[in-house]
């Protein structure tokens, strides 16, 4: 979780304080084929790391310079033609991409707007991201409580089918039980769950759902009953979208004594689907950075597809400031929040700004 976001702050607004820990990357890693040496994270890894030959004043100079870099001014510029302005080519150009990948979960630079890219890359600099105690289950049920403490019901069992606007409320049809409210927010939804609830779907919705480009990883979750050891706790692929961390027990997310680690690849939006060739992939990079893995590995979990976010920020939409707002277009009552929503931030940063200064007055 990054702790200089939107999130952070409203997490702190509810009293919610997100439990967790820091991890130590000046040992991290880098993959290129068969090349691997130290990750450039500071002045001594830039001078010694083999990764960056080449390529090694240019994208020290850019690195020195990312706090003075306004992520506004590339909301029209993509990730990949931002890397070319910044860094140039070679090996400097495939280590920041790599960067991108690694703080927005995005991988498609030929699309995504370097606004966000850059943001997040930023925030992660300026301010290290915490793994979360329990992970982020423990995060919601703290935020659940807090809303059921506040009066929310919850329904657990309800399926919302149609959301439909009247001139003074708006009607939520879930089954044969109809839900009557002033106004309601769509949340959590990508563009095409969001016009699948409406009865008639404004050409500007139809056009969220045609544009819309997710960001999604594979991961492999594998659990030692054993210490990690002393092997690079942290690897980031270069010439493959990949990145290992071992979690725990950086948080409490494994038994005492054990080790958590996870090996996440990102998705390309138009690449052809190979579950296989994903999870191959992963484990390769496992294979690296701790031979010997599968001998001692009591838990092995891989996920084909997660969602990171329903869409992202993209360069020819005028980036984030040219996200959808909060408000359906056509409707005064229904209103709409997600990880691609409003103008502020990216995954969990997504959107306070916009909902708060959004017209839900009755």
């Amino acid at each position: 979780m990054y702790r200089s976001g939107a999130a952070w702050e409203l997490f702190g607004d509810l009293g919610v304080t997100p439990s967790g820990a820091t991890p130590d990357v000046r040992g991290a890693i880098a993959v290129d084929g068969d090349r691997v040496g130290p990750l450039p994270v500071g002045v001594m890894t830039l001078l010694r790391s083999p990764i960056i030959a080449g390529s090694r004043t240019r994208f020290g100079r850019f690195f020195a310079g990312l706090g003075k870099i306004d992520p506004v001014s590339f909301g029209n510029v993509t990730g990949e033609a931002a890397i070319a302005q910044l860094v140039g080519g070679g090996q400097g150009a495939k280590l920041l991409e790599s960067l991108f990948r690694l703080a927005a979960y995005s991988n498609d630079p030929e699309h995504a707007s370097a606004d966000a890219l850059l943001l997040q890359l930023k925030d992660g600099n300026d301010t290290p991201v915490l793994y979360l105690d329990g992970g982020w289950q423990n995060l919601v049920d703290s935020v659940l409580a807090v809303a059921i403490s506040r009066g929310v019901e919850i329904r657990y069992d309800t399926k919302v089918d149609a959301v439909t606007e009247h001139g003074d409320g708006v009607e939520v049809r879930a089954g044969d039980t109809l839900l009557g409210a002033r106004t309601a927010v769509i949340a959590g939804l990508n563009p095409a769950g969001v016009a699948g609830l409406l009865p008639s779907v404004p050409s500007v919705v139809e056009g969220w759902v045609q544009a819309a480009r997710p960001a999604t990883a594979a991961t492999l979750d594998v659990g030692l009953p054993e210490p990690w050891g002393s092997g690079p706790d942290f690897a980031l692929g270069l010439d493959k979208p990949l990145h290992l961390s071992v979690h725990a027990p950086v948080a409490r997310l494994a038994p005492e004594g054990a080790c958590l680690v996870q090996v996440a690849r990102y998705q390309h939006p138009d690449e052809e689907v190979d579950f296989d060739r994903d999870r191959a992939e992963c484990e390769t990079l496992l294979d690296v950075v701790r031979p010997g893995w599968r001998d001692v590995a009591d838990h092995v979990g891989f996920n084909r597809r997660l969602v990171a976010a329903q869409d992202q920020p993209q360069a020819s939409r005028g980036g984030m400031a040219g996200r959808p707002g909060v408000a359906l277009p056509d409707h005064h009552r229904v209103f709409v929040a997600g990880d691609w929503v409003g103008p502020e931030g990216v995954l969990v940063d997504d959107g306070r700004r916009p909902l708060g200064t959004a017209d839900c007055s009755p």
